[in-house]
This record gives C-alpha cells, structure tokens and sequence, in this order.
C-alpha cells in the first residue's frame, strides 16, 4: 500500500515539475498545454492508436482539431477529401461555375474547404465537372432537324447498320443529336430505329404523319404497295 501511495506521489511530483517548467511555454493558434502528453491526431491518422502512458507535457489540438501536414492545428472537417474528376480540393473555396452560370459573380472571401472543379470546368446538375465549352445556355440552343435534339454534352450516334454502338461516357462539344429512339439513315437525317432495318431507297425519304413515319419513295420510282406503314 505504501509503495503505491509512494508511486503515485512520485508521479504527481513529476507532473507538477514538468507544468512548472514548461509553464512559460506558449502554444499555436487552436492548441493547448497539455501536463500529460500522448499521442495527437492528424487528417492523415484521425484515429491513432494510443496507449494511456502519460508523456512529457507537450502542445497538442483542441477537441475537434487535428494537425494538418504542415503541422498546423484546423478543424477535422477542414481536411482534404478525395474529389470527383476534373475537380480539385479547395483549402479557401469560392463560388463555382455552374451549367446555369458559367461566370458567376465572386468576392474574394474565403469560404470553407470544398470539392471544386479544375479551371475551365464548371458543374452540371449531376454534380459533375464537365468543360465550360459544352455548356451552351437554353436560348442559344439552335434549331435542330426533324427528329433531333440538342444536347449540351454530346456522345456518339447510332447508325441503320449499327443501332447501339460502344459509347465513353466522354463529353463531347454540344450539338444536335438523334432522340432516343431515332437513329442515322444513310442521307445522314435522323430515322425511327424500326425503320433502320428496312431497305431504303437513295430518293427515299421520310415523312413524319399523325400515327408515326412511313417510307416515301417518288411516283417515278414506286411499285404496287411501294408506301410501307411502320
């Protein structure tokens, strides 16, 4: 009983001889001394193991800070996180480009560590970073041709002989593009797929009605039944 007591004095002595000499010591901004060191957490090891020996007195991180790489003490949630591609972590964000506003309006105040997208890239509504030359707004869109649509991130079109072609998800330059359920007849105009199957004529040509499209070929050309219903 006595030599625990004796150890546990030795120890109190020790921590009060170690806090009296590291009394003048001055810590970092978000630090504080502390009289029984251990082992201190960082973004990189947010969760060290430590055992429960008590070191020499020693500066560590407030609760809910961490050290940073450069050794500095910031708030765990300031921590750089794994961004998405062609975007980059932003220790001082500012306002990002959207597909809506390419070029926003930004102060020069410092706003909490983010994901944000590379220069040249501005975020759509998916919560991608696609290249600002593939954003074009709704009303400069063009006219496009029977059948077509345009589409600010384009992607490969399906021909008659090949329907579903292997397509990246690469984001090409906006332009116009078969519908859905169209695809590319051999006079480069966009054709329903049913019909992609079906031999076309060169004069032939297509012709939209009230109940879908039909193959129309010229008097000159036309056989008995030559109009086929689709």
């Amino acid at each position: 009983m006595v030599s625990i007591t004796m150890k546990t004095l030795l120890l109190a002595a020790f921590v009060c001889l170690a806090v009296a000499n590291n009394a003048d010591k001055e810590c970092g901004e978000n630090e504080f001394l502390n009289p029984c060191g251990g082992c201190q957490r960082s973004c990189a090891i947010p969760s060290p193991m430590c055992s429960l020996q008590c070191r020499p007195p020693q500066c560590e991180c407030l609760p809910d800070y961490v050290r940073d790489d450069e050794g500095r003490c910031i708030p765990e949630s300031y921590c750089p996180k794994p961004c998405g591609k062609n975007a980059h972590w932003a220790t001082c964000s500012t306002c990002q480009g959207t597909c809506k506003n390419p070029n926003p309006f930004c102060t020069k105040e410092c706003k909490p560590p983010k994901c944000m997208c590379d220069h040249g890239f501005v975020l759509n509504d998916q919560g991608e970073c696609i290249p600002t030359q593939a954003v074009v707004a709704v009303e400069d869109a063009p006219r496009c041709p029977a059948n077509e649509q345009w589409v600010k991130c384009s992607g490969c079109d399906g021909t008659c002989k090949n329907q579903f072609p292997f397509c990246t998800r690469e984001c090409k330059p906006p332009k116009c593009q078969c519908k859905p359920d169209k695809t590319i007849s051999k006079d480069l105009s966009a054709t329903p797929k049913a019909a992609a199957s079906t031999k076309l004529l060169p004069e032939a040509m297509w012709q939209e009605r009230a109940l879908g499209y039909v193959l129309h070929v010229p008097r000159n050309l036309r056989e008995p039944s030559s109009e086929l219903h689709l």
